[in-house]
């Protein structure tokens, strides 16, 4: 079972990492064929992924989602159609999981899109390009962007030159230019106050009372207000338009830092996956060249120290030169034979180095012992140092009684134990996860006794390994035959220091939003004059005057911290770093609390859970907490029975009420398998997806359309699979098999004849997928038994709209005659056709060893407590 579950998280990344790659191509590849070819191989992965998983649950489940729904959305989508498509582009954290969901928004664009109709009806009739109507307003940083650019643009447009320019012209003699723009602005907006009022009288029909009136002059003197103040600041203070890590921003930051590695995340498995078919130089590297960009410009996305820098640091510079040397088949990504992916991603996007004892003599003799010394002087080591960071968080309270320079290095000292605890905790966590020797970051750089010793050898090495293949070889390369390999050399080592250079600044504008002033690119660049006059000097000794140790490892530290007293500190203080750090803490902490602390209330998980279900509608909230419930058993079992029968920890029959719901039931398979299969599955299935939806609901925060609207209340065929089973499938298979199956032959057979086509089209296409959920878990050679009984139901179905067009409304059975008949077809015709494939996998006993093996994993595993959940 844990097999299944590492297959099924595998599986679902990939899926992700792909959306990901289908939500950022269509930024750059506009709609129809390129879009489709793009988009191509992620549909042939998905059809291929799921059959990484062979259980029933997981293995239908997802092959459902994927190889099915996810696939045909993707394929709309490349032509701009489906529930992913939208006028204005769909975000990312929507995109995903209606992509891979069953779910579907309600439309209510309103009047964004009543104008978007009409500006396009004018568009054909007048055949001239238009001015949207709307700039996505919800990015205004001011009431005046908001009714001026952004909200409603014709309206804007028309009471400028017909109020406000008037009114100001009229009010210039008599109060002056200054106040009769107030003046303008006031009766613009009561202008419009007037018009609002019109407009709900027009279909109230009701006495009006001045409060959209009210509404609208609040908002012209609001916006006088704002004017009156923009002009006595003149531009010296501006808010800035993102919160830092306070309140709700904290909360924004997060998210943003989540969807910056997820993203770096896909762009990581893109890289990876076109590795396997592109061969390594210009190809490789121009089809790697967009991701690079986007690194680039992703950290933007943050604005904190801890966040934003540190990702600055490891996407904008360290992953982004490891996939370009990638490009060309060097870097610690390009090995032989290829690192798998599980290694690929960490080595990628995180400061490590796999440890190569292949030279490794001392190691090789006394292995044990090496190793065991090695580990205590670590852990004693990090220990000190830790202990020192403490230390120099209290010396900060009282920084005010200590002088400046002292103070200065503090923060040197700060910094560099910072810097390694931060590199080995990432390290020790790749450690964990890839379950290799990794090399050291940091080689105690205050016993450096030289410059060269100190930048090559000791300071953040995993930097000076990238930055050699990357900038220092390639320069030195270039210019050896035009100054000569010795002076290239020197060439080499300042580009070197240039970039690193250019890469601080970045880091220190991600954070501090301010323009830069290049002093940090100076302390890199005379650190790079600094260490070449020293290799002159060493070549020209060559080796007759050595300093001694005592004498060259102090002057070396001394050197480092007063040039970065001058150069490199000055701009990370100006960006107010100290007190960002500590307003970041305190906002993290009470995030912390407030956000994810699950025992802030004393209530554990379960006051959790009922806080994050509060939105959703109640009866999903019992179904959760009473199934999560249900599957320990425990001591709290005699409050939910009540609600569902427990049988020693595994459900077994539960009734739910609620709205949407006339009555369900579930009967999960743990019992003997009843004769009426078909009642299970159709409840089985609707209740999964109820409970998909829920959680849905609750992360996108959206009101999501019914996936089943009570199938067993149909009156016909084409009311059953049309209107009332699995809405979602009809949804996608309407548009992507019958609507182009009936265009292509229409003109060959008639409009009439192509729409049975279209239809038995449409179910040979949902046979086949279902055929394919029954090989992903049952593994058996397919006999075909339920493509033919879709096929059956779509020529039934066809027979049903001809005889309802013959008999043109004349006659119709009673709902009470309908209903029973419809169902009773679907019922029979299943047991015939449709079980007899799935109980041939021998469904039953999978499900039930699935149950306990999934039990028996929970329970060794320790994912969740079992008192934690309760249903009460």
């Amino acid at each position: 079972m844990e097999g299944e579950v590492n297959n099924f998280a595998m599986v679902w990344i990939a899926v992700l990492a792909s959306l990901c790659y289908c939500h950022t191509v269509a930024k750059f590849i506009p709609k129809g064929a390129a879009r489709f070819l793009a988009i191509l191989p992620i549909s042939i992965i998905f059809t291929l992924l799921p059959l990484n998983l062979t259980t029933m649950h997981l293995g239908a489940t997802s092959s459902f989602f994927i190889a099915w729904l996810a696939n045909f959305k993707i394929l709309l989508f490349a032509f701009d159609k489906g529930p992913l498509y939208s006028n204005t582009p769909i975000p990312l954290s929507l995109f995903v999981p209606l992509a891979c969901l069953p779910v579907k928004i309600y439309d209510h664009s309103g009047l964004e899109l009543l104008l978007a109709m009409f500006g396009a009806l004018a568009r054909m009739i007048m055949q001239v390009e238009l001015e949207p109507q709307f700039n996505e307003p919800y990015l205004a940083t001011s009431l005046q962007d908001f009714w001026g650019k952004r909200w409603n643009l014709m309206v804007s447009k028309i009471l400028k030159p017909t109020v406000f320019e008037p009114t100001r012209s009229i009010s210039t003699s008599l109060v002056g230019r200054r106040w009769a723009t107030f003046v303008g602005v006031l009766a613009t907006f009561f202008v419009s106050g007037l018009m609002h009022e019109l407009v709900f009288y027009t279909y109230g029909r009701q006495k009006t009372r001045g409060e959209v009136m009210c509404f609208f002059l609040i908002h012209g003197v609001t916006v006088c207000i704002e004017i009156g103040l923009k002009k006595a600041v003149n531009g010296r203070f501006r808010l800035p338009e993102m919160k830092i890590f306070e309140g709700a921003g904290m909360e924004g930051e997060m998210n943003n830092f989540a969807m910056v590695w997820i993203t770096v995340l896909a762009s990581l498995y893109y890289c990876y996956t076109i590795a396997k078919f592109i061969p390594k130089g210009t190809t490789r590297f121009l089809a790697i060249l967009p991701i690079s960009i986007l690194f680039l410009l992703l950290p933007l996305n943050l604005t904190t120290v801890h966040l934003g820098a540190i990702s600055s640091f490891l996407i904008s510079w360290l992953t982004n030169s490891k996939i370009l040397l990638f490009a060309f088949g060097k870097g610690p990504l390009s090995t032989t034979p290829p690192i798998p992916l599980s290694h690929f991603i960490p080595l990628a996007c995180l400061p490590i180095k796999i440890h190569d004892h292949s030279n490794d003599q001392e190691l090789k003799e006394t292995p044990s012992q090496h190793t065991r010394q090695k580990q205590i002087k670590s852990v004693l080591n990090y220990s000190i140092k830790i202990c020192l960071s403490v230390l120099l968080k209290k010396v900060y309270d009282y920084r005010q009684n200590f002088n400046h320079n002292f103070m200065l290095f503090l923060y040197c000292l700060h910094l560099y134990l910072a810097l390694e605890l931060l590199l080995a905790m990432l390290a020790a966590l790749a450690r964990i996860l890839m379950k290799v020797e990794l090399e050291s970051q940091f080689d105690e750089p205050y016993l450096a006794t030289s410059l060269q010793d100190f930048w090559g050898r000791r300071w953040n090495v995993m930097v000076s390994d990238i930055l050699k293949p990357s900038v220092f070889q390639p320069t030195r390369e270039i210019f050896s035959g035009l100054v000569g390999r010795k002076w290239a050399t020197f060439l080499g080592a300042q580009a070197t220091f240039f970039v690193s250079g250019l890469m601080h600044e970045l880091f220190f504008y991600t954070y501090s939003r301010q323009k830069t002033r290049w002093e940090v690119t100076c302390f890199f660049l005379l650190h790079g004059v600094s260490l070449s006059v020293e290799m002159v000097l060493k070549k020209t000794s060559k080796g007759k005057f050595r300093l001694p140790g005592m004498v060259s490892r102090p002057l070396t530290i001394m050197y480092v911290v007063i040039t970065g007293c001058w150069l490199f500190f000055p701009p990370f203080l100006r960006g107010n770093a100290e007190a960002k750090v500590c307003k970041e803490y305190r906002a993290f902490v009470e995030f912390v609390r407030n956000g994810l602390g699950c025992y802030s209330d004393r209530s554990g998980c379960r006051g959790c859970i009922a806080k994050r279900l509060k939105s959703g509608c109640p009866p999903c909230q019992q179904i959760m907490r009473c199934m999560a419930q249900c599957l320990w058993g425990g001591t709290s079992q005699s409050k939910c029975i009540k609600k569902c029968d427990c049988n020693g920890g595994y459900p077994k029959l539960v009734i739910l009420k609620g709205e949407k719901f006339l009555h369900h039931s579930i009967l999960v398979i743990g019992q003997r398998v009843s004769t009426v299969q078909a009642l299970v599955t159709c409840l089985s299935v609707e209740l999964m997806f109820a409970m998909l939806a829920a959680l849905a609901r609750i992360l996108m925060r959206v009101k999501l359309e019914p996936q089943f609207d009570e199938p067993y209340l149909a009156t016909s065929l084409q009311d059953f699979w049309g209107r009332r089973w699995n809405l979602m499938v009809s949804d996608i298979l309407k548009p992507s098999v019958f609507q182009p199956t009936r265009e292509i032959f229409s003109g060959l057979v008639g409009r009439k004849w192509a729409t049975f086509v279209g239809v038995i089209a449409t179910f040979l296409v949902s046979g086949l997928m279902h055929e394919l959920f029954f090989y992903t878990y049952g593994r058996q050679k397919t006999r075909w038994e339920v493509t033919r009984f879709f096929l059956l139901h779509g020529v039934s179905l066809s027979i049903e709209v001809v005889v309802k067009k013959m008999v043109k409304g004349k006659f119709r059975l009673p709902a009470m005659v309908s209903r029973p008949l419809t169902i009773m077809y679907v019922v029979i015709t299943s047991c015939w056709l449709f079980f007899p494939a799935f109980l041939r996998g021998n469904a039953e006993a999978k499900v039930c060893n699935e149950y306990r093996a999934f039990l028996e994993f929970v329970q060794n595993g320790r994912v969740i407590s079992p008192n934690v959940l309760s249903c009460t």
